[in-house]
């Protein structure tokens, strides 16, 4: 898959950490941008954190990517899905001050259309803490909705620029869907 953007401390405004005297956590992850039956784009909104994300998550052990990428589709939408697309992998590698490690993650993105109907959303005590729901927006809302959200603490940083070029690679494609 081809690498769609790298990021790291310093790209999104961070401190420029000396990462090699760093220990790092490997985590990979898999996200989707969702396309139901009229072409609009599934997105998560986290009202406390007041960030919008693409539906997607960690990969546990003993899964595949795609393993991963159609749980966390059904937890996070409660959707299944047919044909999907690779678009590419992100990479970021982040530190946080005070943390004795960082995290590198390799998100791996893919568009994928809606199979069947909507359902219910399955959300982890984290998300439903978090204020989470899924919204439906025409596709260049959806963009627009992650160009312009703020940026709440350093961590969003990292899930705008994310979520940003992921969707603007799907973009390139939303015509085959």
């Amino acid at each position: 898959m081809e690498v769609l953007l790298e990021q790291n401390d310093r790209s999104v405004g961070g401190k420029d950490f000396d990462l090699t005297s760093r220990h790092f956590l490997f985590r990979k992850a898999a996200r989707a941008v969702i396309l139901d039956h009229e072409g609009m784009v599934g997105l998560m909104h986290l009202k406390k954190r007041g960030i919008y994300k693409l539906p997607g998550g960690g990969v546990d052990r003993g899964e595949t990517i795609m393993q991963a990428l159609i749980r966390e589709v059904k937890e996070e939408v409660g959707v299944g899905f047919g044909e999907f697309k690779e678009l590419g992998i992100t990479l970021e590698s982040r530190y946080y001050e005070g943390d004795d490690h960082g995290l590198f993650q390799m998100t791996y993105a893919y568009l994928v259309k809606l199979k069947g109907e909507k359902g219910v959303a399955d959300f982890t005590e984290e998300e439903q803490s978090e204020g989470a729901s899924v919204i439906w927006l025409p596709k260049d809302e959806a963009l627009d909705v992650v160009k312009n959200y703020p940026f709440p603490d350093y961590e969003s940083h990292f899930i705008k620029q994310r979520e940003l070029r992921i969707l603007q690679e799907a973009a390139k494609f939303w015509h085959e869907f």
